[in-house]
């Protein structure tokens, strides 16, 4: 007897067909079940974990900063962030937040579609630095905002003196590049850093989430915690940096380049540790704490005057003549002269049919100390035709110049030291002669860099040759292990004997004591410096100053650039001597220099006979 009657599917071949079909969608069915089932079980199990339970992210505290001297110049303030869970938000809800957020219909569903993409079960941020009287309202009105819910964030606090715009940076919203790459780190809404060393230290400051799990309803309200909280993960706050600024000279620094455009870097010889580094124009840190004042950044990316550039470790001008003195430093170096060599200046140094002149006229037979000391530039015109290009290129780069150094901020530019390369890259082989190469030995030409390198560069000739790596951190606070961690630090000696440095170093000092550099003197104290006059083809001269002390055991090196600022004497070498007032004597030595120009400044000026003629006229 037949289980079942099939003549009505007809002949035996309809009859197979049905079978088939019969049996493929089975399949189908069979194997659409065991890949949801088995072999997606972990994915929809979670995703089904999601409706009745609810990961609430607890957002740890930023690390701080300390300057030099263990003083705090960064900590963190608690602010609350309005958060939405796109499957529990009602639509009814929108006009009531609206009113209470006092934002527009456009800027509210861009936010809230922003985080439907993100995830509909996932608490994502919609409106940060809420204020609290804001805060007390939705609390009134939380019954009836489902899916609505805060958290409590941290936005930066700056108790230091110093502005530190450039050093520091500013935090910004997470990016959906940044969210893919980082996930396990970084959700919609988070901060991390833009620019600075918040950027550049981002993994040790943002520290590790917290977590909370709660039990939710249908209607997605919490109604308790998961195992009564067992499994909840405290947060770890971020680990503490501690910089080697100090905070002090950063804000006079700062001060002293007020109304300027340049940059000011002091450098400790010994370490390399960056005492002060000062960028100008700057901007105001906190304006991009918290909530980001979106006319505020437009008003910043759109200034002329590009406040946002750290003209510190971003430019690449040519240093003039605070060139000569690695100029001569390569020329004893690589035997083209000694300290006795005499070379003459008649005022023009001529190059086949080519005249270049020399400023303060006729040097005349010179050795290189006072080449360094008068700035003749016939002298290193001369030395710039002697020393192979190549060579020069590899000095510049065991200075530290012409190559991204060590430093611990992205926002770095390489500059550049030209050679036979670059040369025939840009000119062709044939395009170029060695007329070029001549105005090479006075920091001009092609020759560009920043200050940090100018400040890399005299802190390497003022320790007798060894190079340290430029740093802003020397140590951080872990938090999670309760230890302090010793950055290593990267150094080397380059090779360059101690005695010929001496002699570029006694040139220098000779600068300070007898030459262009002579309004640096300061009492019991021996200097050496190099002023540079850096020729602007787009304007007024780029003024340069460099220096460093004491000669002997140099603990401070300092590169200022002014841009358009005309001769270095005049407007980098006064900010450079005030600066080593501060760090020789103290703040208290220039608070009453200060007091005392004040009180001359406010005395009537008695008239003499010939001023008051000279007034008559």
């Amino acid at each position: 007897m037949k289980f079942f009657n099939t003549s009505w599917l007809g002949n035996t071949g309809r009859q197979r067909v049905f079978l088939v079909l019969g049996v493929s969608l089975f399949l189908v069915v069979a194997g659409r079940l065991f890949y949801l089932q088995v072999i997606k079980a972990d994915v929809f199990m979670k995703e089904s974990r999601k409706n009745a339970i609810r990961d609430i992210p607890i957002i740890p505290i930023r690390g701080n900063m300390y300057d030099r001297h263990d003083q705090l110049v960064i900590d963190s303030y608690p602010f609350y962030s309005l958060t939405v869970t796109p499957r529990d938000y009602q639509p009814e809800q929108t006009g009531l937040l609206i009113d209470l957020l006092q934002t527009d219909s456009a800027t509210f569903h861009s936010k809230l579609d922003e985080a439907r993409r993100y995830s509909p079960f996932v608490p994502s941020v919609l409106f940060r630095d809420v204020p609290y009287p804001t805060m007390v309202t939705f609390e009134e009105s939380a019954w009836k905002l489902r899916g609505v819910s805060y958290r409590v964030d941290t936005k930066r606090n700056y108790p230091g003196v110093m502005k530190g715009s450039h050093l520091f940076g500013y935090l910004a919203e997470v990016t959906p590049d940044i969210i893919r790459t980082n996930p396990e780190f970084y959700a919609l809404g988070d901060m991390t850093g833009g620019s600075g060393l918040e950027k550049f230290y981002e993994s040790a400051l943002r520290g590790v989430k917290g977590h909370e799990f709660w039990l939710v309803n249908a209607t997605g309200q919490l109604v308790g915690e998961l195992d009564n909280g067992s499994l909840n993960m405290a947060p770890v706050n971020g680990d503490d940096l501690f910089l080697t600024i100090d905070d002090g000279l950063q804000a006079y620094a700062e001060r002293l380049m007020e109304g300027k455009a340049g940059g000011a870097v002091a450098i400790d010889p010994r370490s390399g540790e960056i005492l002060a580094m000062v960028s100008k124009p700057d901007f105001d840190l906190t304006a991009l704490s918290g909530l980001k004042n979106s006319a505020f950044w437009r008003d910043l990316v759109s200034d002329p005057t590009k406040p946002l550039f750290n003209r510190a470790t971003l430019t690449r001008y040519p240093p003039g003549s605070t060139f000569k003195p690695l100029m001569a430093a390569a020329a004893l170096e690589e035997g083209v002269i000694t300290e006795t060599t005499k070379l003459n200046c008649n005022g023009i140094f001529y190059f086949g049919n080519r005249g270049f002149k020399c400023h303060g006229g006729r040097h005349g037979a010179i050795d290189v100390r006072t080449a360094i000391q008068k700035s003749c530039n016939s002298f290193f015109y001369q030395l710039a035709l002697k020393i192979p290009l190549d060579r020069l290129h590899a000095y510049g780069l065991m200075f530290g110049l012409g190559r991204v150094s060590e430093l611990d901020l992205y926002e770095q530019r390489a500059g550049l030291i030209p050679n036979t390369t670059y040369y025939n890259r840009v000119y062709g082989p044939n395009g170029w002669t060695r007329g070029f190469l001549v105005s090479l030995g006075i920091g001009q030409g092609e020759i560009g860099i920043s200050p940090l390198q100018s400040a890399m560069m005299t802190a390497t000739i003022a320790n007798g040759g060894i190079y340290y790596q430029p740093h802003l951190v020397r140590k951080i606070y872990r938090k999670q292990t309760g230890k302090t961690e010793t950055l290593p630090i990267i150094s080397r000696r380059i090779p360059i004997s101690e005695s010929n440095l001496k002699i570029v170093q006694d040139g220098m000092a000779q600068v300070v004591e007898a030459g262009t550099a002579r309004g640096t003197k300061l009492p019991d104290i021996r200097l050496a410096g190099k002023t540079g006059t850096a020729q602007n083809p787009h304007g007024e001269d780029h003024s340069w100053f460099v220096c460093f002390g004491p000669v002997d055991s140099a603990s401070i090196a300092i590169a200022v650039m002014i841009e358009n600022g005309g001769f270095g004497a005049v407007s980098a070498l006064p900010i450079a001597r005030q600066m080593l007032k501060y760090y020789f004597y103290g703040p208290d030595f220039i608070k009453k220099e200060e007091e005392a120009a004040a009180r001359i400044s406010s005395q009537p000026v008695l008239k003499t006979r010939s001023d008051s003629l000279r007034f008559a006229d």
